[in-house]
C-alpha cells in the first residue's frame, strides 16, 4: 500500500467526532536521565493511537503537574508543532486543574528540582526554595502559553462532573488530588502511567500515582452515593499502560532499577483480563465446520492487516527490533476504540453531504426544544435573551454535534437495517414459494420445466438469501442503528442536565447492563463530557423544554400558540390540563405512525395467513369437481405462495419490533404527564423561593431522565440480546 494512503488516515476529523481519551498520571519527580525515553515513549503512544484510530480525535488529559504530567504534555505540543499537517488538528490537550489555579501554583515546591541538583531541601534558604518554586510557576505558565484554540483549560471543582471520594486523607490537601484522580479514571479511555511501579500500601497516597493505577486496575465506584442501589453495581476497570521510570525524591530510597531505554511500555490489564487475541485468517476446517464464524474470523482479520499496516507506518524507523511489542500495544489501543473509530468513519463519510453537515453544526434537536423566547422566573415571565442560548449552544458544542451526528447515523444505520432484513424476507418469500411457480410452469411446457424452473429458482434465491443473511449477521455494524442511538440518547439527556446546570453523569445510570455490547457508549460519553456548560440556563426552561420534546414524540406536538409565555397570568403558571388531556398526552406523530405501522403489517400478515387457507380448502373443492389442471395448478400456486408471504410480513413486523416500542411510549406519557403535573405544582406554589424551586426543578429532571434512560436501556437490552434468525421457508 502507497504510504499516502496512509496518510489519509491523518485527516482531520470533523465537527461531531468522538474522542479517543488518553490520561496522563505519574511522579513529580520523574529522573532526569529518563526524560528523554519517557518522552518518546509519549510520542510513540500518540503516534500508534492516530494510526489505529483513523478519523478520531486524540486528546490527551494532563493536569500540568510537575514532572511526568509536563513531559507527557510537551511531548504532545512539540509533536504537534514539528508535524501541523498530520497532528495539528488531530491531537488536543486538556488541563483539568484539582483545585483553584491560585491555589495549585502555591502547591508547587522547590523540592523537586532541588533534588534533582542534589540539593537538601530542607537546608537550603528560604530565598533558594522560592527560586525554584517560581521556576516551576513559570514552566507551567510558559506550558499554558502553548495551548491551542481546540485546548482546553479548565477548573475541576467548578466543572468537573465526577463525585469526590468521601473518608479519611493522608494529608488535609489530599482531596482534591483525589478528585483528580477519579476524573481520570471516569473520563479516559487509557491512562499512561509514568510510574516506578512501587505498590507498597505505605507508598499508596490518596490522589498518588500509584492510587490511580491500582484503583483503575482493581476496580473504582463512579458514585459516591451509599444509600442507593449503585453501590452495589459491579466496579470499573480498565487497562493501564505503564512507562517505568526511577525516582529522585524517595523518602525510602531503594536501588535504581536497571530500565531497558529500547523497551515498549508494559500494558497493565485487571486481574482476569486477558490480552488482545489478534484476529488470524480462518483455515479451511473452519470454513467447513463453523462457516458462520469463519466469515466473521476473516472479516476481523482483514480489518487487523489494515491496521496493522497503518501502525507499522506510524513507527517508520522503529519498525525493527521490538517493532512486534509496539505493534502489540497498537493492537490493545485498536481495541479499545474500535467502535469509536467506526462512528467517527461513518461520520466523516457523510460530512461532505451539506444537510447533514448543517444539522451537526446546529446542534440537532436538543437546542431547537429549547424555547428561545422565554425564560422564566419567581415573578414570572421575563424578557427574552436570546444569548443565553448562544453562550449554551458554544458552551456545549461538542457534546451536541456528536449528539446531533449521533442521531443522523442512527437513522441512516436503521434504514439500511430495514432494506437488509426486507431483501432477505423477499428472497426467502421467493425461494419458499419456487414449488408453486413449479406447478404453473409445468402446466404451461409440461413437467420437465417444471423441476427445473423449481431447481433453479430455490438454488439461486435461496443462495441470495443466505449471503444477505450472513452479510447482515457477521457484520461488525449489524446492531450499529441500536448502539448509535443509545450514544445518541445519553448525550441528549447529559445536554438537558448540563443546560440546567446539573453536574450528574449520565453514564452513572446508562447501560449498565450491557456492559460488553454498549461499554464503548458510556466510554464515548464520557470522554466527550470533559467540561460542563459554564452558562446554564433556568431549570425551569429547561425542564418545559425537555417535557414538551419528548410529548411531541411519544405524545401531541406543541401547538404555536400555548407557548409558556401565554401561560403565566399575574406570575402563576396556568393549569397545564390542557396539555395533558386528563393525565394522559395524546398519540404524537411519531407513535401514531408506528401504530398505524404494525396494525397494517398485522392485519396483512393475518389476512395473507387466511388467504393461503382458503385457497388450500379451494384446491381440494376444485379437485374433487374434476376442474381442469390449468385451475388446480393457479390455485395450488396461491395455495403456497401466500401462507410465505404473510409469515413474511408478519417477520418483518417482528423484527421491527412495534408492539414492544408502542408498550415504551405508553409508559413514557404517563411519565412525562406526571413530570409536567409536578412542574406546574411547583411553578405554582408561591411560597417557595426562586432558589429552592430551581433545586426541586432539577430533582425532577434527574428523576425523569434517570426514568428515561432505564426504560431506553430496557429497550436496547430487549433489541441487543435477541437471537439472529433466519425467518421464512
Amino acid at each position: 500500500m502507497a504510504m499516502r494512503d496512509f496518510d489519509a488516515s491523518f485527516d482531520p476529523p470533523p465537527i461531531g467526532s468522538i474522542p479517543f481519551a488518553i490520561g496522563v498520571t505519574g511522579h513529580r519527580d520523574v529522573h532526569p536521565d529518563d526524560h528523554a525515553r519517557v518522552s518518546a515513549a509519549v510520542v510513540d503512544i500518540l503516534r500508534l493511537t492516530c494510526a489505529a484510530l483513523p478519523a478520531t480525535p486524540v486528546l490527551l488529559i494532563s493536569a500540568l503537574a510537575q514532572g511526568a504530567d509536563r513531559i507527557a504534555a510537551r511531548a504532545l505540543l512539540d509533536l504537534r508543532e514539528r508535524e501541523p499537517d498530520r497532528f495539528g488538528e488531530r491531537l488536543s490537550l486538556c488541563v483539568p486543574l484539582p483545585m483553584r489555579r491560585s491555589a495549585y501554583v502555591e502547591d508547587f515546591s522547590g523540592e523537586i528540582e532541588c533534588a534533582l541538583n542534589r540539593g537538601n531541601w530542607q537546608s537550603l534558604p528560604p530565598e533558594t526554595g522560592a527560586q525554584w518554586r517560581m521556576h516551576a510557576v513559570t514552566e507551567f505558565d510558559e506550558l499554558l502559553a502553548r495551548i491551542g484554540p481546540n485546548d482546553s483549560f479548565f477548573e475541576i471543582p467548578n466543572n468537573a462532573l465526577v463525585a469526590p471520594r468521601t473518608g479519611s486523607w493522608d494529608e488535609p490537601h489530599s482531596a482534591p488530588y483525589a478528585l483528580l484522580a477519579d476524573y481520570l479514571n471516569v473520563h479516559c479511555h487509557a491512562l499512561i502511567a509514568i510510574w516506578d511501579g512501587d505498590e507498597r500500601p505505605e507508598r499508596r497516597k490518596r490522589g498518588g500515582t500509584a492510587d490511580v493505577v491500582l484503583s483503575r486496575l482493581n476496580g473504582f465506584t463512579r458514585s459516591s452515593d451509599r444509600k442507593s442501589a449503585r453501590s452495589l453495581a459491579p466496579l470499573e476497570r480498565s487497562s493501564v499502560i505503564h512507562v517505568p521510570v526511577r525516582r529522585v525524591c524517595d523518602l525510602d530510597p531503594r536501588p535504581a532499577a536497571a530500565i531497558d531505554t529500547h523497551a515498549v511500555p508494559d500494558w497493565l490489564r485487571p486481574r482476569g483480563q486477558q490480552a488482545t487475541k489478534i484476529a488470524e485468517r480462518p483455515r479451511v476446517s473452519e470454513w467447513v465446520t463453523t462457516p458462520l464464524l469463519a466469515i466473521k474470523q476473516r472479516r476481523e482479520h482483514a480489518e487487523w492487516a489494515k491496521t496493522a499496516q497503518r501502525l507499522k507506518y506510524a513507527l517508520g524507523p522503529r519498525s525493527g527490533g521490538n517493532a512486534a511489542e509496539w505493534i502489540a500495544l497498537g493492537a490493545e489501543l485498536w481495541t479499545d476504540g474500535r467502535a469509536i473509530a467506526q462512528f467517527n468513519a461513518a461520520h466523516q463519510a457523510q460530512w461532505i453531504l451539506p444537510d447533514y453537515r448543517a444539522e451537526v453544526l446546529r446542534g440537532g434537536s436538543v437546542l431547537q426544544s429549547l424555547p428561545e423566547n422565554v425564560a422564566l422566573s419567581d415573578g414570572g415571565v421575563v424578557s427574552a435573551d436570546p444569548a443565553a442560548l448562544a453562550s449554551l449552544a458554544s458552551d456545549l458544542r461538542a457534546l451536541l454535534a456528536t449528539q446531533a451526528a449521533a442521531s443522523l447515523l442512527a437513522q441512516q444505520q436503521k434504514r439500511i437495517w430495514d432494506l437488509r432484513w426486507l431483501f432477505i424476507a423477499i428472497a426467502a418469500g421467493v425461494a419458499g414459494g419456487s414449488s408453486a411457480m413449479k406447478a404453473v410452469v409445468a402446466a404451461l411446457f409440461g413437467p420437465a420445466s417444471g423441476e427445473a424452473i423449481e431447481a433453479a429458482t430455490f438454488a439461486v434465491v435461496t443462495l441470495i438469501a443466505i449471503g444477505l443473511y450472513l452479510r447482515v449477521t457477521t457484520s461488525p455494524l449489524r446492531n450499529a442503528y441500536l448502539e448509535y442511538r443509545a450514544l445518541a440518547e445519553g448525550l441528549r439527556f447529559q445536554a438537558y442536565w448540563l443546560a440546567a446546570g446539573m453536574r450528574e453523569l449520565v453514564t452513572n445510570h446508562y447501560v449498565m447492563k450491557l456492559r460488553s455490547e454498549l461499554g464503548w457508549v458510556r466510554g464515548a460519553i464520557d470522554a466527550t463530557m470533559l467540561l460542563p456548560a459554564l452558562r446554564p440556563l433556568s431549570p425551569c426552561t429547561v425542564a418545559w423544554g425537555w417535557i414538551i420534546d419528548q410529548a411531541s414524540y411519544v405524545g401531541r406536538p406543541a401547538a404555536p400558540d400555548k407557548a409558556p409565555s401565554t401561560s403565566l397570568v399575574g406570575g402563576q403558571w396556568a393549569d397545564a390540563a390542557d396539555w395533558m388531556d386528563g393525565g394522559r398526552f395524546p398519540g404524537g406523530r411519531t407513535v401514531a405512525l408506528r401504530r398505524r405501522q404494525n396494525a397494517t403489517a398485522t392485519s396483512m400478515g393475518n389476512r395473507f395467513l387466511v388467504l393461503g387457507a382458503c385457497f388450500g380448502v379451494g384446491t381440494l373443492l376444485l379437485v374433487g369437481l374434476g376442474m381442469p389442471p390449468i385451475i388446480v395448478g393457479a390455485t395450488g400456486v396461491l395455495m403456497k405462495l401466500l401462507p410465505v408471504i404473510g409469515a413474511t410480513v408478519l417477520s418483518l413486523n417482528s423484527k421491527r419490533g412495534h408492539s414492544e416500542f408502542l408498550k415504551q411510549a405508553d409508559h413514557l406519557k404517563s411519565v412525562y404527564a406526571r413530570a409536567m403535573q409536578t412542574l406546574s405544582e411547583l411553578l405554582n406554589d408561591s411560597a417557595i423561593s426562586a432558589e429552592e424551586r430551581d433545586e426541586r426543578v432539577r430533582h425532577l429532571l434527574l428523576a425523569l431522565g434517570k426514568e428515561s434512560l432505564a426504560e431506553n436501556a430496557n429497550w436496547l437490552a430487549l433489541f441487543m440480546q435477541r437471537k439472529v434468525t433466519w425467518h421464512g421457508k
